[in-house]
C-alpha cells in the first residue's frame, strides 16, 4: 500500500457525505465573513464590537471544521470487510487483537491489559473511547500510530485487510463493554 499523500485523502473525503461536512464549514466561514464585511460597512452603531466577534468566531470556528474534516480522511472511506458480519469480523480479528493489542488495551478492550500501568497515557477503553469513533477512524490509527502515545503504527505488521479488521472489532468491543 503506498502513503497517502494529503491530496489522496482530499479525494477520499470528497467521494461521500463527508464533503457535505466540509462544505458546512466553509458555508459557516463565508456567513462569518458577511457579518464582518456587513459591520465594517455600517460604522461603529452600539453593539458593532460583538458583530465584529461573532463573525470572526463564525470564520474562525467554519475553517477550523472544515480542516479537521481533512486530518481523518478514512473514516469516510469504504472498509473491504464491510459486507462481513460481525460474528465473522470476531473470529477473524480476535486473534489479531489478542497477539498485537490485548497486552495494552485489554481482552476486552477496557484498557486494562498488563502493560496498561506501565503506559503513559494510558491505552483506549474502547467502552469509553472506542464505540463512537468511526471504522476508519479507527483504520487510520492503527495504521498511523497516535503520537504522544504509546500506541504503535501497525502498517508495517498488518496487512490492510487485518487493520480493517481490528477497525471493525475495536467498535465491536466498545459496543459490548457498554452493554449491562
Amino acid at each position: 500500500m503506498r502513503e497517502l499523500t494529503y491530496l489522496d485523502h482530499l479525494r477520499i473525503l470528497m467521494t461521500n457525505w463527508g464533503a457535505l461536512l466540509f462544505l458546512a464549514g466553509l458555508a459557516v466561514a463565508l456567513c462569518g465573513l458577511l457579518i464582518l464585511t456587513r459591520a465594517r460597512r455600517t460604522g461603529r452603531p452600539q453593539g458593532s464590537w460583538e458583530r465584529v466577534a461573532g463573525g470572526a468566531l463564525l470564520v474562525a470556528g467554519g475553517l477550523l471544521w472544515s480542516y479537521l474534516q481533512t486530518l481523518v480522511p478514512t473514516r469516510y472511506a469504504t472498509s473491504p470487510v464491510r459486507g462481513l458480519s460481525n460474528e465473522q469480523v470476531a473470529a477473524l480479528a480476535a486473534p489479531i487483537y489478542s497477539q498485537h493489542c490485548a497486552v495494552c488495551h485489554g481482552e476486552k478492550g477496557l484498557g486494562d491489559g498488563p502493560l496498561a500501568t506501565f503506559v503513559t497515557p494510558p491505552p483506549a477503553n474502547f467502552a469509553i473511547h472506542g464505540w463512537h469513533h468511526r471504522e476508519g477512524e479507527h483504520y487510520w490509527w492503527i495504521t498511523r500510530g497516535i503520537p504522544g502515545t504509546s500506541m504503535p503504527s501497525f502498517e508495517g505488521f498488518l496487512s490492510e485487510e487485518e487493520r480493517w479488521l481490528l477497525a471493525r472489532y475495536v467498535k465491536q468491543l466498545g459496543r459490548e463493554a457498554r452493554l449491562p
